[in-house]
């Protein structure tokens, strides 16, 4: 193990003017399922040190593993940087004081990985699937920070899990995220995997479909795979920086007023449940936009100077972000927004989503496992070889309605945990993927 002391004591030495010490100890459980059964499983254990210092405007950062040249590497970190240029956008780090943090939790006994997977499968069996396959893991994080100011150390238990259910050629999926901390981490488990089964199993026959402009009911997965992806417009160092469209809009209408979007890292029911940034600066929820009013961007320290605010609690001490975004629901339920569509489409995932303008956020993304035709209400047929190409401003500008239930969303590796509705957009552009 790591001697904090020790390196903090080095640290303090250095001519600096702050710096951040962050330890985070993590132990993993994987399991892999597939056909309905356990087929791989894996553990390990990681300890990641990083070292954040300045003097000045000169910083620096480096990244540790436990090993024998920490002191080496500190000491040419610390000379690389003096040499260096100023950063032209940092302006320090958080300097107040707060009530140090304490909440070591040990790991939750009551439910394992096992019962997860299990429940999982036995979902997908009930919801109609012929075989389940996925990924699970469990993360007990280990989490220290300290600075000259301020001092916190917490534990994260954590699972999240990727459920994909197959029937003939048709498959569904689910993604989903929580904390050991949730009263029904079983039931949410079954559920998702029933969900998934029953989206393998629907009776619909394939149809054709012509590129164009679609009424489209976007389920919590496209949604949150769409919101994570564009969330960086949110930050404050990209619009200081000229890479969000929405950097003039401040307390201007930006979506319909459908569409209110909370950065919630104070949700304990999510895996992104956080309670210091970067900087150790407390994290709290607040609203970004407010029923299609831009409210606020995500700051740290650093940013907030430039902006002349407050720091949010959102560092990365240079590009801060959202920790975990969270949309409102509506008033009516999935089912009857579906029979509300007279002709379009309900589509249940996307990925493999890619950028044609960053500062605009004009993308395009692949769905797949669910898409599926509506017609008067009902759903009528399947479709495959579809893209989304359009842009996050269209989006959020045509969301008329989101839906009663909302799910902790996390779609394999590519995005961030986020607690999500279901969105019916109008005139929602979609093209052939190949």
């Amino acid at each position: 193990m790591v001697n904090i002391e020790l390196i903090r004591k080095k640290i303090s030495k250095m001519e600096l003017d702050s710096y951040v010490l962050r330890v985070i100890k993590t132990e993993t459980e994987q399991i892999r399922f597939s056909n309905n059964s356990v087929d791989l499983r894996n553990f390990w254990e990681n300890e990641g040190i990083s070292i954040f210092m300045h003097r000045g405007k000169k910083i620096t950062e480096l990244s540790l593993d436990n090993d024998l040249e920490i002191d080496k590497k500190i000491e040419n970190s610390y000379r690389a940087m003096l040499k260096g240029e100023d950063s032209t956008s940092f302006n320090g780090i958080n300097t107040e004081k707060y009530s140090s943090m304490e909440k070591i939790r040990p790991r939750e006994e009551s439910v394992d990985l096992d019962q997860i997977v299990s429940a999982c499968i036995d979902g997908g069996s009930r919801g109609g699937s012929e075989r389940t396959t996925g990924l699970a893991y469990r993360t007990y994080s280990d989490d220290l920070i300290i600075t000259p100011f301020n001092e916190h150390h917490v534990t994260y238990d954590d699972f999240n899990f990727d459920v994909r259910a197959f029937k003939g050629n048709n498959t569904g999926q689910e993604g989903v995220h929580f904390s050991s901390t949730v009263k029904d981490p079983i039931e949410r488990a079954e559920m998702a995997g029933e969900e998934a089964g029953k989206t393998a199993s629907l009776d619909v026959r394939m149809m054709d479909f012509e590129q164009g402009d679609y009424e489209t009911l976007l389920s919590p997965y496209v949604i949150g795979n769409i919101f994570s992806y564009c969330s960086s417009l949110f930050s404050a160092f990209s619009v200081q920086s000229g890479m969000s469209y929405l950097d003039s809009s401040l307390n201007e209408k930006v979506a319909s007023p459908a569409l209110t979007l909370v950065d919630e890292p104070m949700n304990e029911s999510g895996s992104n449940f956080t309670m210091f940034d970067d900087e150790g600066t407390p994290c709290f929820n607040k609203k970004l936009v407010d029923s299609g009013v831009l409210k606020n961007f995500v700051h740290s320290f650093s940013t907030a100077v430039t902006a002349r605010t407050k720091t949010t609690g959102n560092a990365g001490i240079i590009a801060p972000e959202p920790l975990q975004l969270s949309a409102e629901g509506g008033n009516r339920s999935v089912e009857d927004i579906i029979q509300s569509i007279d002709s379009g489409m309900y589509i249940k995932n996307a990925w493999y989503t890619r950028f044609q303008d960053n500062r605009n956020a004009v993308f395009s993304t692949v769905p797949r496992d669910g898409i599926f035709v509506v017609e008067r209400g009902e759903i009528v047929g399947r479709i495959t070889g579809i893209r989304i190409s359009d842009s996050f401003s269209r989006i959020i500008k045509n969301i008329s309605e989101t839906s009663r239930e909302r799910k902790n969303v996390k779609f394999w590796e590519e995005v961030f945990p986020s607690i999500m509705p279901s969105a019916l957009v109008q005139d929602l552009h979609v093209t052939r993927a190949f």
